[in-house]
């Protein structure tokens, strides 16, 4: 597998990509697209902390992933969160999703003192595949205010 950085010729991909991500088991609630679409110009802009990288396999486009990085005086460093880890549907059982985390942490070591993430209660696989990497649950509850 191959992870890359976003381009502008990815945005319809992209576009398409997080539709079918916020419609499945990954998230808790829909966006709209006007959000996607803002992502994807701050990627390309180079919005800081902000990452986002396509993953291509056998030169077709796959999946793609977003991570933010901020310090955390807790962790005494830099934090990399996972915020979106998407793979299409015909691809998914392949090793892929294991594949960019082995990517993901080699691409930070001795970089990120913490790597976090979120997991929907019904997206049970891929809690699984995080686990496998030392994932573990934190006994936090998380608040939000939109």
């Amino acid at each position: 597998m191959k992870v890359r950085a976003f381009t502008p010729a990815d945005q319809e991909a992209y576009l398409a990509m997080g539709r079918d991500f916020y419609a499945g088991e990954g998230t808790l609630f829909p966006i709209t697209d006007e959000k996607l679409i803002n992502t994807f110009h701050r990627l390309l802009a180079g919005e800081p902390g902000l990452r986002g990288c396509i993953l291509e396999q056998d030169g077709q486009v796959v999946g793609y992933a977003l991570m933010v990085s901020y310090w955390s005086c807790e962790a005494g460093g830099k934090t990399v969160q996972l915020e979106e880890l998407y793979l299409s549907e015909r691809v998914r059982g392949r090793g892929l999703g294991s594949q960019f985390m082995e990517w993901l942490l080699r691409e930070y070591e001795g970089e990120a003192k913490r790597f976090r993430l979120e997991v929907c209660p019904r997206n049970q696989r891929v809690k699984k595949l995080y686990e496998r990497y030392g994932f573990v649950p934190l006994p936090y509850e998380q608040m939000v205010r939109e």
